[in-house]
């Protein structure tokens, strides 16, 4: 090796040393104030949501945003790699065609809506590439969070609850969404060649954790014979996998993750094992990504606070508004169309990590990124708030305003042949089943 090749050499693992050193640090920071604040509010029975958001705000101005901007990265891909691992395309059948419609009917009426405001409003501050920007806006409107709403309703998606399969249907929706903008809005260039390569490495990715999940884990899982060591090792492996397809192929790591996350679902008993194994380290990521979240927020001028506010309005009154009336017309009771649309109201991480793209890409303003991360944190706030009370205000509101009820969906569901006869109701977790 000649001279000049080891001093390279050197420099790169100096810088590369220098790195991890930073990075290292940065994360020691986060979890420090995160722990500190947690310790202090712990007897105060509260969310620790709202607590991770204050200590990223706090500690936000000792960390780089370059920093944060790939902290935040692999926090959302890890937690979008956890959610697929846990959709259960089974439980949401029954609803699937419901939320669906819910979430097309919201797409159509709020979408065009938002991506109006925000062409107006870019225009009115001269932003450039006003039609991007607008998209953005619009996404970060219409997309709502798998991590905050599915981690709020955890219980209640556990339960086999309408309203919390309602909700985890409109969240499926929402990421397919989101992959498909993902795919369209990361070339710099929106050329038809482009566009369609970026979206055929995304299907292809897709194609490949379907294909492993029908023919590959399974296999997986009876070859470990019963170590859950190697299940959980084998299916850390398919994620890095997927990740640096993902990379190679210059796509957002999220999409390879949600990807994995769909190859290694399994319902065997070692299948609990990766998912116990994977939860044993989900809050770390949990914390990351909240913190970024927080340290990312910049105070606001006068564009980006305009800009946010419209952002918050939009999800916070018109989403849940929107959501619920679909769900009263398509047959549901006032309760069931509340819980499910007020599991609804923030604003998605997929759109956080369309803003990110955007500013990695230069191609949506500085202003515009901020407005969406403010935004991000107050509704993600708010919606953890909300969910404190929501019983409250569904029992001294909702309730008022629409006295009468209707259960047609679920009657539908439940009806019973009155001819059947001499045969046995199995209750088994609010499911049930006939045995002759």
């Amino acid at each position: 090796m000649t001279l000049l090749a080891r001093q390279s050499a050197a420099v790169s693992v100096r810088e590369v040393r220098s790195m991890a050193e930073a990075l290292i640090l940065d994360l020691a920071v986060m979890f420090v104030a995160a722990g500190f604040l947690l310790l202090v509010t712990n007897h105060l029975d509260l969310s620790p949501v709202p607590i991770y958001l204050i200590a990223g705000v706090l500690v936000g101005s000792v960390i780089d945003q370059p920093d944060l901007i790939v902290l935040a990265q692999w926090g959302i891909a890890f937690l979008v790699f956890v959610f697929g691992i846990r959709l259960d395309l089974g439980d949401l059948q029954t609803v699937l065609r419901d939320g669906e419609t819910a979430a097309i009917t919201q797409l159509m009426i709020v979408a065009p809506v938002a991506f109006a405001l925000g062409y107006l409003a870019g225009d009115f501050f001269g932003f450039n590439d006003l039609a991007r920007n607008a998209l953005y806006f619009s996404a970060a409107v219409t997309l709502s969070s798998t991590i905050v709403g599915a981690g709020l309703l955890e219980h209640e998606i556990r339960d086999d609850l309408v309203y919390g399969r309602l909700a985890s249907s409109i969240h499926f929706f929402d990421d397919l969404v989101a992959i498909v903008l993902l795919l369209v809005l990361s070339s710099e260039v929106l050329t038809a060649d482009a566009v369609a390569a970026k979206i055929g490495y995304g299907v292809m990715l897709l194609a490949a954790g379907l294909v492993i999940y029908r023919h590959g884990f399974s296999p997986l899982v009876r070859f470990a014979d019963g170590s859950d060591e190697l299940v959980l090792m084998g299916s850390i492996s398919i994620l890095i996998a997927f990740l640096s397809a993902a990379e190679y192929l210059g796509i957002s790591i999220v999409i390879g993750a949600f990807a994995a996350g769909i190859a290694i679902r399994n319902d065997e008993t070692q299948g609990l094992a990766v998912r116990n194994g994977i939860d044993s380290i989900r809050e770390f990521f949990v914390t990351i990504f909240f913190v970024t979240v927080g340290a990312l927020v910049s105070f606001p001028s006068l564009e980006r606070g305009i800009l946010a506010l419209g952002i918050i309005v939009l999800v916070v009154c018109v989403n849940p508004v929107v959501l619920f009336l679909t769900f009263i017309y398509e047959g549901y009771d006032t309760r069931t169309a509340f819980f499910a649309s007020s599991g609804l109201n923030q604003v998605s991480e997929f759109s956080l990590i369309l803003a990110i793209q955007a500013t990695l890409l230069g191609t949506i303003t500085e202003t515009m990124f901020d407005a969406i991360i403010l935004a991000a944190a107050v509704t993600m706030l708010l919606t953890s708030v909300v969910r404190r009370h929501e019983q409250t205000i569904y029992s001294s509101v909702v309730s008022r305003l629409f006295t009468t009820t209707q259960s047609r969906t679920v009657d539908e569901i439940s009806r019973v042949n009155p001819s059947v006869e001499d045969h046995v109701i199995v209750l088994t977790r609010w499911k049930f089943c006939y045995i002759p």
